[in-house]
């Protein structure tokens, strides 16, 4: 009794399964998701190849050609505009790429020529998404090179500004040096300056204090620096006197000031080799001290 009921109750769910999967299989065609069950397939092959022929209800017809390459999902619709299998799991769906519209045909009307086993699209994607990974990261990398190179070029740039500013300063400086050689405030002789300095020394610091002057003198010596081994001072002093006493000549009259104006240099200065005791020269020279007797730096000499 109990089996009895059974069947009872499983037969119509079995039929009814059986008609729910039947509704299921795609028949016919679709336009855009429209149903055209009524539609007619027909294949033919000519000189390109094999050509899928769909006549519509109306009439009308449409063409999707393979790829000649086997496996693939590219196709030509209509002989004119490029499309791609976009799906094949019910309908075989065709997307042209010019309109945009979507034309799906049932398996069973056209065979297996773009079933899963012959076009897989799954790999396809899989393979798609790798390759568009792979392209975002080799993207990403060249973006991150470019931004680099460009990061460096200002860097060069910059730094070649900075060089650029910096020698355009040494230069500029250079210039107003080699001016203020060209223009001292005073010309003057060692004797002159140094009574200038012995007369009023106020006075004198507020004329010459850090100004370019051009004195004459005579070498006294070229020695160490008493402050510092690794230093040369030059010693220009005032230049002996004569006396004449008429018939009987002149004499030479050693000057008795201890007037002095004096220099320093590093040693290894190469001016202070061309210097020698009794020259008689002229040296410009920026005054910064006469505490010790009058001094100069940036020394430059002229020999008269």
């Amino acid at each position: 009794m109990e089996n009895r009921l059974s069947l009872v109750f499983f037969i119509p769910l079995a039929v009814a399964s059986l008609l729910s999967a039947c509704s299921q299989v795609p028949k016919g065609c679709e336009i855009n998701g429209e149903p055209r069950e009524s539609c007619s397939i027909s294949w033919v092959t000519d000189a390109k190849g094999k050509l899928l022929i769909i006549t519509w209800p109306d009439g009308e017809k449409s063409t999707i050609r393979p790829s000649s390459r086997p496996g693939s999902e590219m196709v030509v619709l209509n002989e004119r505009d490029n499309g791609a299998l976009i799906d094949n799991e019910s309908f075989y769906k065709f997307k042209n790429f010019r309109t945009g519209s979507v034309i799906s045909v049932a398996p069973a009307l056209v065979g297996h020529a773009w079933s899963p086993t012959h076009v897989d699209l799954a790999a396809m994607r899989a393979e798609n998404e790798e390759r568009a990974l792979h392209k975002a990261e080799d993207e990403r990398r060249k973006k991150k090179a470019e931004a680099e190179q460009q990061k460096r070029v200002a860097e060069q740039q910059r730094r070649e500004a900075e060089q650029k500013r910096l020698d355009d300063e040494r230069r500029f400086a250079q210039e107003r040096w080699e001016e203020r050689y060209k223009n001292p405030i005073a010309f003057v002789s060692v004797k002159e300056i140094s009574e200038e300095f012995e007369s009023n020394s106020i006075v004198a610091e507020e004329k010459y204090a850090d100004q370019m002057v051009a004195v004459t003198g005579v070498v006294d010596s070229v020695d160490d620096s008493m402050f510092d081994q690794n230093a040369v001072t030059v010693s220009i002093g005032v230049p002996d006197g004569y006396q004449c006493f008429g018939e009987f000549g002149c004499t030479r009259m050693p000057d008795m000031s201890f007037a002095s104006v004096s220099c320093s240099h590093k040693r290894s200065d190469p001016v202070i080799r061309s210097l020698k005791k009794g020259m008689n020269l002229e040296v410009r020279g920026i005054v910064y001290s006469e505490s010790t007797g009058i001094r100069l730096k940036n020394c430059r000499y002229y020999e008269i």
